[in-house]
């Protein structure tokens, strides 16, 4: 069994690698202390805490930084009837290539710079976000000091050198990998039961189609409220098989 000895997650609320760890540290039965800090404030707390990145996991002593850390070593440490790996064994090499080579990589990189880039204008729509379950001084310093969040946001992640159109071809790359592996007509990635790539990806793409069940909901604009430069894809993505692997990752186990 997983140990009963609380861990601590420290996450940006509406990081959509945030949300895989929450995810599946839930899924994984492991016990955490999940504290949510604003910007710039989770980074802060996440090197007092002797991380680098977000989302930052202390599991009984190791401290694991980044969505792909978190999951790549809780199938290795957690025991066997823990792990979410595909039910057939012969496919753990293709489900680690597909999770460390094409999705995470990608939507991790990608999701946040496509989304802020619409979003960050919109202090209605992301101030909320932002601050979701954070200290109360916190919601207040970000609500004083929003346009210069908004810009700390943007310098962090390089907005103006990330496109849009280049961010939704890598959005795109993403969801052909998991389209090709679903047209055979199974329901999830590798067969009749989701593994840790399944939860991965639903909670990394989640944004690009703006998932009302998000982060427990309300972190997401629905697709009326959303500015309609992002309408587009939105549209496009939910039709796709990927995008339906999201809806029903997120109905069935969320």
């Amino acid at each position: 069994m997983a140990s009963s000895k609380r861990s601590t997650l420290i996450i940006f609320p509406p990081s959509s690698g945030c949300e895989v760890a929450d995810w599946l540290c839930e899924r994984y039965g492991i016990k955490v202390r999940v504290k949510r800090h604003s910007v710039p404030f989770f980074q802060i707390a996440i090197n007092l805490a002797g991380g680098f990145d977000y989302p930052f996991l202390n599991y009984q002593g190791q401290k694991l930084s980044s969505s792909r850390a978190l999951v790549n070593a809780m199938e290795g440490l957690l025991p066997t009837d823990k792990q979410l790996p595909p039910p057939d064994p012969a496919d753990r090499p293709t489900a680690a290539a597909l999770w460390n080579d094409v999705i995470n990589p990608k939507l991790a990189f990608a999701v946040s710079r496509w989304a802020y880039r619409f979003l960050l204008p919109e202090k209605s729509l992301t101030y909320g976000p932002i601050t979701h379950g954070t200290p109360g001084w916190q919601r207040a310093f970000v609500w004083l000091t929003y346009p210069l969040m908004a810009k700390l946001v943007g310098a962090s992640l390089g907005l103006d050198k990330n496109p849009a159109s280049a961010m939704e071809a890598m959005i795109r790359e993403a969801y052909d990998a998991v389209d090709d592996r679903l047209r055979g007509g199974a329901p999830y990635l590798f067969g009749e039961r989701p593994c840790y790539v399944d939860y991965g990806f639903a909670g990394l793409a989640a944004p690009t189609v703006l998932e009302s069940r998000y982060g427990g909901g309300g972190l997401l604009p629905n697709l009326q409220d959303a500015p309609t430069a992002m309408h587009t894809l939105v549209e496009e993505l939910r039709e796709r098989p990927g995008g339906q692997l999201i809806d029903r990752m997120y109905g069935r186990f969320r």
